[in-house]
């Protein structure tokens, strides 16, 4: 019976390590598709929900709206949802901003964009583009998108770059970001497969998404459903590394343990959901499908896999005497783990804070450990990561 679960838990660290790093190594071997610069403007339309994002909304959306883009081929749009009257006010002070408001019983990030589309309802925009409350998108994020709906491509999604890295927590947050990003997106992409979604920093075509975003009843996690229901057409994700959106990290441990809960619930939910749905796609040639909706949904944070991994290959070798497999085989799966993560680390994110930040990994994987025990019934409600931190760095818009 000790072998046996021996043999099955091994054979799910192989199973996430083999698939991490299949994708790290095709993400620095293969090179991702160039799209050819558009010499013509579609029609589009930024839209940024906000849920009681009083301190950073007003400066996202003064942003968005210096996009280098004709100002008559977009139009920006907060969906305000329990915000100050006051802020309300300096939103609707900006020229060519549109503010809808938006009330609920329970707020979610579905209602607010099914919201601005019945607002827009009639409106002849070619792509919409998702933004987070905290959002500030380089200058020529816009453009960039552009060039990938005249492309012919349906769903794009935009590189998010940690926009602060005022504490450890935030570098590792930042960090974390840009593993998944050469991993599930520019490794994906590069093996052909869709791009996985983040919920901020995506563009779809417009009609595409008002009927998509129409079937959905998301609480959390909604940008995972929204993958799969777009795998199930067909559609596969372009990733635009060069679109660079900057994004609030988390800089404390409290809202590190609230995120990771709401992620680690939504994708537990996700995978029992579309579980045999996606078995089904499978079997009828929808491969996509089938990765976006169980697959990838097997795999445990990064954080919580090398935690668990670690600590199974010191057992191994303190247990070795009543094991059936050789102690070495789990420092393989290690070495060959930490390969895959230390490949997909940017060039420029390889550097002595860094380096400090990792000191705390032991403390993240504390606090994921405790965010997997208390995520079993989070996808019932919306969990709110708040934002504030104010920024001055120069290479922001």
């Amino acid at each position: 019976m000790v072998h046996f679960f021996e043999l099955i838990i091994f054979l799910f660290f192989l199973f996430s390590v083999g698939y991490l790093l299949l994708f790290a190594l095709a993400g620095r071997i293969f090179k991702n598709k160039e799209i050819t610069k558009s010499h013509g403007f579609l029609k589009a339309l930024v839209l940024l929900p906000s849920y009681k994002e009083d301190n950073v909304i007003v400066h996202s959306a003064n942003s968005a709206l210096k996009f280098h883009y004709p100002s008559d081929a977009y139009q920006v749009a907060v969906i305000a949802d329990g915000l100050q009257p006051e802020t309300i006010g300096q939103l609707k002070n900006l020229k060519g901003l549109d503010v809808i408001e938006v009330a609920f019983e329970k707020s979610t990030k579905v209602k607010s964009l099914q919201s601005a589309m019945r607002f827009y309802q009639g409106a002849a925009f070619d792509f919409v583009v998702i933004l987070d409350a905290d959002n500030v998108g380089d200058l020529g994020f816009l453009s960039k998108i552009n060039d990938a709906f005249a492309a012919g491509y349906k769903s794009v999604q935009g590189r998010r770059v940690a926009k602060n890295a005022n504490t450890s927590i935030a570098v590792l947050d930042g960090l974390s970001e840009a593993i998944n990003n050469h991993i599930f997106r520019r490794g994906y992409n590069a093996l052909g497969a869709s791009a996985s979604l983040i919920g901020s920093g995506m563009a779809f075509e417009f009609n595409l998404f008002r009927k998509v975003i129409s079937t959905m009843n998301s609480v959390g996690g909604f940008d995972r459903e929204l993958h799969a229901l777009l795998l199930a057409r067909g559609i596969k994700t372009k990733y635009l590394p060069e679109a660079l959106m900057y994004d609030e990290k988390v800089d404390n441990s409290k809202s590190l343990g609230n995120q990771r809960k709401r992620w680690i619930s939504s994708q537990f939910f996700y995978l029992k959901k579309y579980f045999w749905p996606g078995l089904k796609g499978l079997f009828s040639g929808n491969f996509n499908y089938f990765d976006a909706t169980v697959l990838s949904n097997l795999i445990l944070p990064r954080v919580l896999l090398l935690g668990l991994l670690v600590i199974s290959t010191l057992l191994a070798y303190v247990f070795d005497t009543y094991l059936m497999l050789s102690p070495h085989y789990w420092l393989l799966l290690l070495v060959c783990l930490l390969v895959a993560l230390v490949i997909s680390v940017p060039a420029n994110l390889l550097t002595f804070k860094t380096a400090r930040a990792l000191l705390l990994v032991p403390v993240s994987f504390i606090i994921l450990m405790r965010s997997l025990i208390l995520s079993w019934n989070s996808n019932k409600d919306f969990i709110h990561t708040p934002h504030g931190v104010q920024h001055t760095d120069s290479k922001l818009p």
